[in-house]
């Protein structure tokens, strides 16, 4: 149920709970000075803007977290499926046949879908056609949404150049993993118009942030609980084949990665792999004691290889006998060229598979153009940070064709996101020269689950509830409210809690819940919203359905 409508009964009991493990000491840091502004919510979702950025969050179930989404976003779903027309007319195929295209597509990569990506696809549909039943938007259209750079790839429509590096250790501020990524992609075709940044909280699972664009459910950049993050670059490839499109293997890794093995282990033990790509993907040590890392990937259709930082591997990388590689510790980086021996076999950038890829603008410009700007700052003994690495994600991309640049401070959960942009007059600004939004990831990190015992209620009644609380990010205090909200009408309800959220603690809380005897009667939500405390800055909410007589 849509949480709007007036406050008609307040009956707040003001109490506070620790569940600090004993012994323990915390400071909590101060409310950021800027926070986003709700504009609209959902059960458990809620969607935010800061100044010209957007936030959505979503929350439970695949289907719930759909529905959240289709709900909140219906008008700019139905507006990004009609980009697909100019998209597709960018790269010289006619606008008409996107609707046939879409279907065909759709077709051929539904059977790779994962389950869990039809239930929320299924979810968005529906929370649409809740929010306007006139809603045009179809399932495949959204299926299309999520395979259309693997179709492209696939059938080599079209070219994407892309770059992502991570460092850590003795050349970074603090030790602290840094990570660049940045999206090579056609621009100017009205895709500027609808970034947003995702907070996905799937039940059971690792909250993680997809930096992408509405109806994108595919992590094509993204960080994770863990601080485990992704930057993809197109390999172009002959090895190839219609499969699972890769952004949906990147989003499992976001759900279920700890660490880098993860990434290694699930693209490497994927069947049904479609084309050509270089990954970098980095953590900040979750289960290795605190001990960062980072991972190269390449892979084609049928061939895999992956490669730690100063791997001598690497060396394996040649050219009529000479090395083409730049090895580094405590550095990972990659363009669109492979060192993997087989893997080249298949390349078709950099002058691939036979020619000398030293010579190829690609290779100088991105793969090295990462490591010159890498060992410069080793030799001017300048530790690299959150303006460095931003610099070089300028730096590297490509100007004609720069959708979106990223950098992620893996270490405490941060992202700064610049996109492509179009103005009234129509001119387009590559993302390399745009201002990169800071985005709080570690603000969202913490999570309420709430249960109820039994589901239909009489004024008066009392609601034995149990919430599950847990934190992967910084320790802080959070103020839980709870409200119910019925045919439209919110009310506050019960108490008030003040909970500390330690880092990586999860707690129980056994939390009676005593209803007013003047509330609406119907079908409706028990809503527990958790926000930084002394703040209104919303953190965490979640939902549970009941209904009162």
């Amino acid at each position: 149920m849509r949480r709007t409508g007036i406050f008609f009964l307040t009956f707040l009991l003001t109490t506070t709970l620790s569940c600090t493990p004993k012994g323990v000491g915390v400071t909590y840091p101060a409310p950021p000075a800027r926070q986003a502004k709700i504009v609209d919510s959902y059960g458990a979702g809620f969607l935010m803007v800061d100044g010209k950025r957007r936030l959505i969050h979503v929350k439970g179930t695949p289907y719930e977290m759909g529905f959240q989404y289709g709900y909140l976003l219906e008008k700019d779903l139905v507006n990004i499926v009609a980009t697909l027309e100019t998209m597709l007319a960018s790269q010289s195929i006619p606008g008409h046949l996107s609707g046939p295209i879409a279907v065909f597509a759709s077709t051929l990569f539904r059977p790779y879908i994962p389950a869990d990506v039809m239930n929320e696809i299924r979810g968005m549909l529906a929370g649409a056609r809740h929010r306007n039943p006139m809603t045009s938007l179809l399932e495949h259209e959204l299926i299309f949404l999520n395979c259309l750079i693997d179709f492209g790839a696939v059938l080599q429509l079209t070219s994407i150049n892309c770059t992502g590096m991570a460092v850590w250790g003795s050349r970074t501020q603090g030790g602290k993993v840094f990570q660049t990524r940045n999206v090579d992609l056609f621009i100017g075709t009205g895709l500027e118009k609808y970034p947003i940044v995702a907070i996905h909280k799937p039940d059971g699972k690792i909250p993680y942030a997809n930096a992408g664009w509405v109806g994108f459910l595919g992590c094509v950049t993204g960080l994770n609980g863990h601080g485990l993050g992704i930057s993809q670059v197109w390999a172009k490839s002959t090895d190839r084949q219609f499969g699972k499109p890769w952004a949906l293997i990147t989003r499992q890794i976001m759900q279920e990665g700890i660490g880098v093995a993860d990434a290694v282990r699930l693209i490497g033990g994927e069947p049904k792999r479609t084309y050509g790509c270089n990954f970098i993907f980095a953590d900040r040590g979750d289960g290795r004691g605190g001990q960062p890392a980072g991972v190269a990937i390449e892979m084609t259709a049928n061939h895999f290889a992956s490669f730690k930082d100063n791997d001598p591997r690497e060396y394996q990388a040649l050219w009529n006998g000479q090395n083409y590689n730049v090895t580094i510790p405590e550095a990972v980086f990659r363009g669109d060229c492979a060192l993997d021996p087989k893997i080249r076999s298949k390349n078709i950038f950099s002058n691939g598979p036979t020619g000398d890829p030293r010579t190829a603008k690609a290779y100088k410009s991105r793969y090295k153009g990462q490591a010159d700007r890498i060992l410069a700052h080793q030799r001017s003994q300048t530790l690299m940070g959150q303006a460095e690495a931003e610099q070089l994600s300028r730096q590297v991309a490509m100007p004609k064709c720069s959708l979106q640049c990223a950098v992620m401070n893996n270490t405490d959960l941060k992202l700064w996101i610049s996109n492509s942009r179009i103005d009234s007059n129509g001119t387009v600004y590559p993302a390399s020269k745009e201002t990169y939004y800071f985005y709080d990831f570690d603000h969202y990190v913490p999570r309420t689950d709430l249960t109820v015992t039994g589901q239909v209620f009489r004024p008066g009644d009392t609601i034995p509830c149990t919430l599950a609380t847990g934190n992967l990010g910084t320790a802080r205090k959070l103020d839980l409210h709870f409200y119910l909200d019925i045919a439209g009408i919110k009310c506050a309800v019960g108490k008030r809690l003040g909970v500390n959220y330690n880092r990586s603690s999860p707690g129980t809380l056994n939390i009676p819940i005593r209803l007013p005897l003047l509330i609406p009667i119907g079908k409706g939500h028990l809503i527990v919203d958790a926000m930084l405390a002394g703040t209104n800055q919303l953190v965490d909410s979640d939902a549970v359905e009941i209904r009162t007589h």
